[in-house]
């Protein structure tokens, strides 16, 4: 499933008639929605929350930042900086990092999907974005299509560098410990009812964003009427 129910995802593709080619196709009072599986994790880190105490209980207190005296949390927030030194240059702590963080999210989608199936019932179309969503395969498996976004490493450290203003040692350890996406491929297709589930692949390797969202949007309008019979 990506957009919410202003649709800002379709309108940030910046083509109106890829708009109208999707609502064309969508059921009659059918609204959009995006499920940001990055969001829900850095919801997963709430201080004080179940998940921030077991990430405390295993890194210890040096993954935390100064107090937030601003909003009175008597718990520090986790410095996600000083968390990702440890985990991208450490497998197993990765690896440990993910088995508390995954389970969370994972349980945080489905109330969110639960919530819109109870509010609109068949009438919802929902995109979950996640960088590792084929990784935790329990929410993947509630997905009924799945779209890979790759690019080459110079352009994915480019972006990464512009975003989070990153050292590129540290952004090449966090490439390094992502699967490329041959991996992510031969997952999605060990996924339960894998066959039923069309796989799109996007190259943004030289793609504007303009340009990237219209490739999704066809995607989504051939899933569409794939699902209608009309095609």
């Amino acid at each position: 499933p990506a957009a919410d129910a202003r649709d800002p995802w379709l309108h940030v593709a910046g083509r109106d008639d890829d708009a109208k080619k999707v609502r064309a196709l969508l059921p009659e009072g059918a609204q959009l929605f995006r499920i940001d599986c990055d969001k829900v994790g850095h919801e997963a880190y709430t201080p004080g929350s179940e998940t921030y105490n077991h990430v405390v209980q295993h890194f210890g207190r040096k993954i935390l930042g100064p107090y937030d005296t601003a909003h009175g949390n008597p718990h520090p927030p986790i410095d996600r900086k000083a968390l990702g030194k440890i985990v991208f240059s450490d497998p197993a702590e990765l690896q440990a990092l993910n088995s508390i963080v995954w389970p969370a999210i994972a349980r945080d989608v489905d109330a969110k999907l639960d919530a819109i199936r109870a509010s609109h019932g068949g009438k919802a179309c929902v995109f979950v974005e996640g960088a590792l969503l084929v990784e935790i395969s329990a929410v993947a498996t509630e997905c009924d299509a799945l779209w890979f976004y790759h690019a080459d490493k110079e352009t994915a450290i480019a972006r990464v560098q512009s975003r989070d203003n990153l050292p590129r040692e540290d952004i090449e350890r966090r490439l390094a410990a992502q699967h490329p996406i041959d991996v992510r491929l031969l997952e999605a297709a060990k996924l339960p009812g894998h066959e039923k589930r069309p796989v799109a692949v996007f190259d943004t390797s030289e793609d504007s964003v303009e340009a990237g969202c219209h490739k999704a949007a066809e995607a989504l309008v051939s899933l569409l009427e794939l699902r209608a019979g009309t095609k």
